[in-house]
């Protein structure tokens, strides 16, 4: 196996072992990356510890960026408990100038009605690119249809996580204005009051109690390291989502995946959606307006979806999950919003309740093959025949 490490001006440290293996503990920005196989993959930690595990003759490459942009890479290899460099030293800490730099590639391909899939991640080697999230954006109205992740088994080792409030503009977002700005919340009440005929300092909608937040369609606390939780950071992988949902069960949910992946000791493969345009009744006609976040003219985008949706599987047992959210504060009937059948009773990692909706939002559970055509799921071979993730 051959191994590659990403890293920052900070160390990887590794020592000797009586077992023959190696045991390297990086620091957060750190990754150690199995380029041996045919897509290279950051290797994680031993479930419930901070260290990486490598077996005695795997090869390593340590990848060092540069302050000029350069990359210096390091070989060595594991050999009878001792991770040794070139020159068959001991090669106790490495120390690089700073972390890997986040970018959005276009992949040339199209997903999900002839939307655009996007790759985040970071650039290493020559021509190569090692990819954590992948997205299929819409370039017409600058929303994520989905984003395609995997919770690893080991993700109770997350070394930090950083509290950041604001998304990293991605070149997708070029040319309309800070997507940062539009989520202040005296702009967005003055975008959603002049769509809905109201005075611009009308507090109807958006308040102190609710207003939009980014909602990451990927969490950063679905990665283990910061240079991963970097990658979740772009602004490519939010959406509006109001408050009281991003805080409340949607945020339960998240943490109730990773609980069942680390619990289980299973990779969980993570797909997250949105679907529609959540529309509310017009102030003077009251006719049902569909809502942007961000509007010039005539011109629409950033749609506020109308729901938000997760599916969870696992490759091994071959068994799957859904879950949507509706995202609205205003509800007053879960009918016409429950579009298949809630099975979060029979799901015993799951702690939110989808009867307190006011307080934390609607969110409920379903069988994937119950899900009705108008959420467009990605196509996935797996999905349709496998059975319940309970």
């Amino acid at each position: 196996m051959l191994i590659l490490v990403l890293g920052i001006f900070a160390k990887i440290l590794s020592w000797n072992s009586a077992d023959g293996r190696c045991y390297m503990s990086p620091s957060d920005e750190v990754l150690l990356i199995d380029a041996s196989k045919k897509k290279p993959e950051i290797l994680m930690p031993v479930p419930r510890t901070t260290f990486v595990l490598l077996r005695d003759k795997d090869s390593v490459e340590i990848y060092c960026p540069r302050r000029n942009d350069e990359a210096e890479i390091t070989g060595a290899i594991c050999r009878y408990g001792t991770l040794l460099n070139n020159n068959l030293g001991p090669l106790d800490s490495v120390w690089c100038a700073k972390s890997p730099e986040i970018d959005v590639q276009y992949t040339g391909e199209n997903c999900s009605e002839n939307q655009e899939k996007f790759q985040i991640g970071f650039p290493y080697k020559e021509n190569e690119f090692l990819h954590v999230i992948e997205n299929c954006f819409s370039n017409e109205t600058r929303i994520s249809r989905y984003t395609i992740s995997t919770i690893s088994k080991a993700i109770n080792g997350n070394l930090t996580l950083d509290n950041r409030s604001k998304c990293e503009t991605a070149n997708s977002f070029d040319d309309i204005p800070d997507l940062n700005q539009l989520y202040g919340k005296e702009v967005q009440r003055n975008t959603i009051n002049k769509q809905l005929g109201f005075n611009y300092n009308s507090s109807k909608y958006i308040n102190d109690t609710h207003y939009l937040r980014q909602g990451y369609l990927t969490p950063r606390a679905d990665f283990i390291y910061k240079s991963q939780q970097d990658a979740a950071s772009q602004c490519l992988n939010v959406v509006p989502q109001w408050k009281i949902l991003n805080e409340g069960n949607w945020k339960i949910l998240e943490s109730n995946l990773r609980d069942l992946a680390s619990s289980r000791g299973i990779d969980l493969g993570i797909y997250t959606g949105t679907s529609g345009i959540l529309s509310f009744p017009h102030n003077e006609t009251g006719e049902l307006t569909e809502l942007y976040l961000n509007v010039d003219g005539t011109k629409k985008v950033i749609p506020i979806p109308k729901y938000i949706w997760k599916i969870a599987f696992d490759d091994v047992s071959q068994r799957s999950i859904a879950f949507v959210a509706v995202n609205n504060p205003y509800l007053d009937n879960l009918e016409d919003v429950t579009i298949c059948t809630n099975i979060c009773h029979v799901l015993s990692y799951i702690t939110f309740n989808s009867s307190d909706y006011i307080r934390n939002g609607y969110v409920y559970c379903c069988a994937v093959q119950d899900l009705p055509n108008t959420i467009l799921i990605p196509e996935y071979e797996l999905i349709g025949g496998i059975g319940l993730l309970a």
